[in-house]
């Protein structure tokens, strides 16, 4: 199993992300106008703006571990195949050995993404939204 196919991992490393994104935004623009940003546009858009703090942290950690785990179960699928027959055997072997290589693959995708998503969420908190 590895280290993303279990919910802890990626929610801890999703919480580093949104801490570092919140310190690093307090860092730039001061505490009262770090607290300022939730009040924009208007202050009536508060509860708004504190939501997608909880779900832009939900988000990373549900995207990393959905698509990682996805793939385990796929390939735990395909290695049921092979106790099937004797004669489905070789053919789980390929098409695990296909899968395992596409797995590697999505692992470096899913990797990128949060790269990028976490890059774009501390870019907006040291930045502003308009910038």
């Amino acid at each position: 199993m590895g280290e993303t196919e279990n919910y802890g991992e990626t929610f801890t490393l999703s919480l580093f992300i949104t801490i570092i994104f919140h310190v690093e935004g307090v860092r730039k623009k001061g505490v009262s106008g770090y607290l300022k940003g939730f009040l924009e546009p208007y202050p009536a858009m508060l509860p708004k703006n504190l939501l997608e703090e909880v779900t832009n942290l939900a988000s990373l950690a549900l995207r990393l571990f959905g698509n990682i785990y996805s793939g385990a179960v796929v390939t735990s699928l395909i290695l049921q195949l092979a106790h099937l027959s004797i004669f489905t055997g070789p053919i789980a072997f390929v098409h695990n050995m296909v899968w395992v290589a596409f797995s590697v693959f999505i692992g470096f995708i899913q990797a990128y993404v949060f790269i990028i998503l976490s890059s774009s969420h501390i870019g907006k908190k040291v930045n502003g939204e308009g910038e």
